[in-house]
């Protein structure tokens, strides 16, 4: 975590943040994320846009000591709002979950003068392994290669490398997000979503030192 607490810098992002957990944190099957990227005509695309950045990134939270780290890889099939998921351990399937998703809210911030954008959505997610879903012309198909870092049991910072196929096309993106954990705990609205976004300034700030000058505003 940074030194400074950067508050003013990043005050929209955090009065967004904290009325969004004090909305949600008690709601069953909820979750919330925030995820760097860039908007573009008014559009949030997800996504660090460059290798070298996930690989400065990667290094710089792989040698921070106050983490618990975790490494996987997935497979996901998406077909409409349904996402199977298919857990690979030592090359062997260790574990298939079907999942149904549902974008709640989403809030884009902007981050003047520094190269990256941030997005806190809100997702239901609940397990519905009675669905079938199978691969087909239509499907997407997401392979994460995913390392996590899980600070004080409150938050997890997902960095992945997916490869996305879709009509036989394939794209190779990199993704960063920040997951609030343990939101019924006594950690005050506020102060989680201070930390949540520090955790992003650091992570932003790894790829281009961010100026005394930026600002976290909101875009909606």
């Amino acid at each position: 975590m940074s030194k400074s607490d950067y508050f003013t810098e990043l005050e929209d992002g955090i009065n967004i943040l904290k009325e969004l957990i004090k909305k949600y944190k008690t709601s069953e099957n909820t979750e919330i994320e925030l995820r760097i990227g860039q908007i573009q005509d008014n559009s949030f695309i997800a996504g660090l846009n460059s290798s070298d950045f996930y690989e400065k990134i990667l290094e710089k939270l792989n040698s921070c000591t106050e983490f618990k780290k975790i490494k996987n890889t997935t497979e996901d099939i998406i077909s409409d709002k349904y996402r199977k998921t298919i857990t690979f351990n030592n090359k062997k399937v260790a574990k298939q979950t079907v999942m149904y998703k549902n974008t709640v809210e989403k809030h884009n911030l902007t981050y003047t003068g520094t190269p990256y954008d941030i997005r806190i959505s809100v997702a239901r997610e609940i397990i519905v392994n009675d669905v079938k879903v199978q691969k087909t012309a239509d499907s997407i198909i997401r392979k994460k290669e995913r390392n996590s870092f899980i600070y004080k049991s409150d938050y997890r910072i997902d960095i992945t490398k997916v490869t996305t196929t879709q009509n036989t096309v394939e794209n190779v993106t990199y993704e960063l997000e920040v997951e609030l954990l343990n939101l019924r705990s006594n950690v005050s609205d506020v102060y989680r979503a201070h930390s949540a976004l520090l955790l992003l300034r650091d992570s932003i700030n790894f790829c281009e030192e961010i100026s005394e000058d930026s600002k976290l505003e909101s875009a909606d």
